[in-house]
């Protein structure tokens, strides 16, 4: 019922357009383009023939979207979650890999460079052009670990004008946000700069009674550097570097029964109450992360073709401690301590002419080496539990796709990629018996990632289209045991979709459809008290998508979308810790983890003179989530009920756009809900979960020069 009523809305949106838009209307009404590279080359979002959601700099400023987090509040479909590291899912497809021999399942980009670890996904978007959500798996262009699809966040490029701005922002929590980006030439017509920076701090949501610290608080320093040099009219070079360093007390797993935990101490269960955010913890759930990057991009203009080079270097280094017990009894604590660099080459080939022929060919290598630790504290019992691991990857492909215009309406694509990947990685373990076991793990595969495609524009504004493409993501190690590596998995995708410019182009609609045939999923286990993944599942996932802008009246732009999505287990054969008893059952029918059926978004900003200062903008967001699963048994303790989330905003913007104050609030409703529900490995079923932020609300200021 309520999947009818918000496709009722859409259609009542679309309606109340198409009325407000029958009288004479200006340009002023038509919708800005937003132009994307998901295909990697430039192109409009309405003439791209795949689903995806993009949003610019603006949007996300007034949404108050900082992080990838929060882009999930946009897009229907989309899960972001931080539970120790960032888990991303799209269409309910993810990882639930912790550990640093794990990949994702949806592939993060930024500024053509793909980002390898987990524990560095949820980047913090300032100064950003745009973030672009590509949905479906992306084996073709992007290759591994893209069968979820893929999120490209490009930062904002210098320009010849000079200028730049400063922003301050506080709220509750104490919290403060300042930062500040200066753009402009450094040599006329030669070389152009821009640098941005910001500094975030807020105290934490949750009260930790046995230390007295908050846990979840933010102290966050972020910089960005971008040079162009433009030495001839038909040669760019960009060179991009920035660092980012985290140090905060992370959100900490809680105790969501309210009888006694084996390991509390009295009065059991007096500090951690199911009904409040409050916990009681013998350590401080740390989280430190720094990161630091460097891109080069060369495009070189060859007559009818460009020459592509992108070159990428990263370095994490992340350290995380969290209260493995969850109570204030000292029983177990763990620790993750890794540290890896990565570079990578593209180059890419692609045609820049007009004909009916459009192409693009390319070589990538990829490495990523570093070291994992792993550290289980057991002192309840007198032992502890440590693992040490050193792992590379070098992977390699070659791919190419071309586009030929059959007719002036019609189009046919065909892509390939081939992938070569080898991994290895040398483990020492000490189960605390004082004896060390060694493991040494190898990893050798490839996969073929087809891409076949085709586009019909009925008119100049309408434009069908489908795909057939295949996604590959690789296999791994799990380091938080003695355990052998697991397989890659691999998806075919049938997705089909229209896209339309309707009233005069103050209306875009995009409509998609697919379907999902996975093939030994890599899902999450727990066999013989240890947590590991396995290539244990096959999986049918297929569903619906429906976006909407509009701009009915001056001043008052509309945005909905919905996405209906069926995502179960054909076949799931594995134990549950909870039936010792039974050897196996089989989770055939089961809901995915993390795929909700229904999920929705809905945003209204409208704007309006004010006196002679200049203009009063509001805008609201909403977004709905129906219940969910957090492990594939569809238990209802590890169940996350349908949620409601309203995010509002109220600025006030000078004639001349030089400065604006707004005020906000996040989570109206004060929503209590979960990033992520575990059950416990210490205490066989127990449920612990991570809570999502609270209600906030927030002052912003920003001068532009």
């Amino acid at each position: 019922m309520q999947e009818l009523k918000w496709l009722g809305g859409c259609v009542l949106l679309v309606a109340s357009a198409a009325s407000l838009a029958a009288t004479p209307q200006d340009d002023s009404r038509r919708i800005d383009e937003i132009v994307v590279t998901a295909e990697k080359r430039e192109s409009t979002l309405m003439e791209t023939p795949a689903a995806i959601s993009a949003f610019n700099s603006e949007t996300l400023t007034e949404a108050v979207v900082r992080d990838i987090n929060a882009v999930s509040m946009l897009t229907p479909g989309l899960i972001v979650n931080q539970e120790l590291v960032a888990k991303v899912f799209l269409r309910g497809v993810g990882t639930e890999n912790l550990t640093s021999g794990g990949d994702p399942g949806v592939a993060l980009n930024v500024d053509g460079v793909y980002i390898a670890r987990t524990s560095a996904a949820n980047f913090d978007l300032f100064d950003v052009e745009r973030v672009e959500v590509l949905k479906g798996p992306q084996g073709t262009l992007y290759g591994r670990n893209a069968t979820g699809g893929a999120i490209n966040i490009i930062s904002a490029a210098p320009t010849a004008t000079f200028g730049g701005d400063v922003r301050a922002e506080m709220g509750d929590y104490d919290y403060l946000r300042v930062g500040a980006t200066l753009n402009g030439p450094i040599i006329d017509d030669k070389l152009l700069g821009r640098v941005s920076f910001i500094k975030s701090d807020r105290d934490g949501y949750t009260k930790n009674y046995t230390t007295g610290v908050p846990l979840d608080d933010q102290d966050l320093s972020a910089g960005r550097l971008r040079l162009r040099y433009l030495p001839t009219d038909t040669l760019t070079v960009d060179f991009i570097a920035d660092y980012s360093d985290s140090d905060n007390r992370q959100a900490p797993f809680k105790i969501l029964e309210d009888t006694p935990s084996l390991f509390e101490l009295p009065p059991f269960n007096g500090y951690d109450p199911v009904d409040s955010r409050d916990v009681a913890h013998d350590v401080e759930d740390l989280m430190h992360q720094k990161q630091k990057g460097m891109t080069l991009e060369i495009n070189w203009t060859l007559g009818g073709m460009i020459l592509t080079s992108i070159s990428g270097y990263r370095d994490t280094d992340f350290y995380s401690l969290f209260d493995g017990d969850s109570t204030n009894g000292d029983f177990q604590n763990f620790s993750d301590d890794s540290d890896f660099e990565q570079y990578s080459q593209e180059l890419r080939l692609a045609s820049n002419g007009s004909g009916p022929l459009h192409w693009l060919v390319g070589l990538y290598y990829f490495n990523d080496e570093g070291t994992s630790h792993v550290f289980i504290e057991v002192p309840g019992f007198g032992f502890n539990i440590d693992h040490k691991a050193e792992l590379e990857t070098n992977a390699y492909a070659a791919f190419g796709q071309a586009t030929y215009d059959l007719t002036d309406r019609f189009r046919v694509t065909l892509g390939l990629r081939y992938s070569d990947e080898k991994r290895d990685a040398d483990q020492v373990s000490d189960f605390g018996t004082g004896t060390i076991s060694e493991q040494n793990l190898d990893r050798d595969d490839d996969a073929w990632t087809p891409k076949f495609g085709v586009e019909y524009s009925l008119d100049s504004d309408t434009l069908l289209y489908a795909n057939l493409t295949k996604g590959f993501k690789s296999g791994g190690f799990v380091f938080n045991g003695f355990q052998p590596s697991y397989e890659p998995e691999t998806v075919w995708v049938l997705d089909a979709g229209v896209k339309a410019e309707l009233l005069d182009g103050r209306m875009q609609a995009d409509f998609a459809t697919f379907y999902y045939d996975y093939t030994d999923m890599q899902v999450s286990v727990f066999e013989n008290f240890v947590g590991t993944i396995k290539n244990a599942a096959d999986a049918t996932i297929y569903g619906a998508e429906l976006q909407v802008r509009a701009r009915p009246a001056d001043g008052l732009d509309l945005n909905a979308g919905i996405a209906l999505l069926n995502a179960e287990y054909d076949e799931f054969i594995t134990q549950d810790p909870t039936q010792p008893s039974v050897p196996s059952v089989n989770l055939a029918g089961n809901k995915l983890p993390r795929a909700p059926d229904f999920s929705a978004t809905l945003g209204a900003q409208y704007a309006h003179p004010f006196l002679s200062m200049g203009s009063m903008v509001y805008r609201v967001d909403y977004r709905y989530q129906s219940d969910s699963y957090f492990n594939p048994f569809n238990r209802a303790r590890s169940e996350q009920d349908a949620l409601n989330l309203v995010d509002a905003r109220i600025a006030l913007v000078s004639a001349n756009d030089a400065w604006e104050v707004a005020v906000y609030g996040k989570n109206l409703l004060d929503e209590e809900y979960y990033a992520t529900i575990l059950e416990s490995a210490v205490e066989v079923g127990r449920p612990f979960g991570i809570l999502a932020a609270p209600r906030t609300f927030g002052f912003q200021a920003a001068y532009h020069f």
